[in-house]
C-alpha cells in the first residue's frame, strides 16, 4: 500500500496512477488521517456468445431484400454518373491510379 500526502499527490499523481493501474493500493491522506482511495476502473469484458440474439428477431418482411422503389431513381442516376449514359461499367478490374471505374461502350 502507498500512502501520500496531498502535497505529494499534487507532485507525482502520474506515478500514484501507474501504482493503480498496476493493483496496488493508493491512498491520499490529510497528514495520517486517509481521505481518498485512488484505483483504477475496470471495465468489464462482454462475454459474447455464439447464438445469444436467438429468437429476438421474430419478423422479416418477405420483401426485405428487394430495392426499395424511393431510391430507383436515385440508383439510376448514380449509375449514369459513374458509368456514363450511353455505357457500361466494369467491375472488379485493375484500373491505373485515380480512376475508380471503367466505361466500356456498347
Amino acid at each position: 500500500m502507498t500512502q501520500a500526502t496531498i502535497h505529494q499527490a499534487k507532485t507525482h499523481l502520474s506515478k500514484l496512477i501507474r501504482k493503480a493501474l498496476d493493483g496496488e493500493e493508493v491512498i491520499i491522506a490529510n497528514r495520517d488521517k486517509p481521505l481518498v482511495r485512488l484505483e483504477a476502473v475496470r471495465l468489464k469484458e462482454i462475454e459474447r456468445k455464439l447464438g445469444s440474439g436467438k429468437g429476438l428477431v421474430t419478423y422479416i418482411a418477405p420483401d426485405f431484400d428487394e430495392p426499395l422503389e424511393d431510391l430507383a431513381e436515385y440508383m439510376e442516376t448514380a449509375e449514369e454518373e459513374r458509368c456514363g449514359a450511353k455505357g457500361r461499367c466494369v467491375a472488379n478490374e485493375w484500373l491505373p491510379p485515380g480512376h475508380s471505374h471503367r466505361v466500356v461502350g456498347i
